[in-house]
């Protein structure tokens, strides 16, 4: 305990003092919303879908995705994240994360009958393999 305070005395008066007034302005939480991730984000991979699920809309709503590629990953956020009702859940219903179709029931926590704010669901699916030309000596 000593050698904290012993080096806590070589702090500046102005360091501190700008760290008093800097620490308290900055939010509780980050800026970024709860994100609800399905599979692993890959950024080779093409997003092949973005839903908007609106505020007001009936809660739980399925989304329904069938896809050439495999789909690889899945996630939903909220765009009011930091407000506690905007808090959702995400369940595959249908198919699976590597198939070529899914099925996402997105729905408010706390069983509520509507969704309390904007909510987003992103799929990425595999991306296309481009073949590199390789210079012939």
């Amino acid at each position: 305990m000593e050698k904290i305070l012993s080096n806590f005395h070589t702090c500046s008066a102005t360091t501190l003092l700008l760290l008093l007034l800097i620490l308290p302005a900055q939010p509780l939480r980050s800026g970024v919303d709860p994100v609800i991730i399905l599979g692993t984000f890959n950024s080779m991979d093409n997003v092949c879908l973005m839903k908007k699920i609106f505020k007001g809309q009936p809660s739980p709503a399925t989304i329904n995705f069938d896809s050439v590629d495999p789909i690889n990953y899945a996630r939903a956020f909220t765009e009011d994240g930091q407000k506690k009702s905007g808090k959702i859940s995400m369940s595959l219903v249908q198919g699976a994360i590597g198939s070529n179709s899914i099925s996402l029931q997105i729905s408010e926590t706390a069983s509520k009958s509507v969704f309390k704010s904007n909510a987003f669901v992103e799929i990425r699916c595999m991306g296309a393999i481009i073949p590199v030309p390789v210079p012939q000596n």
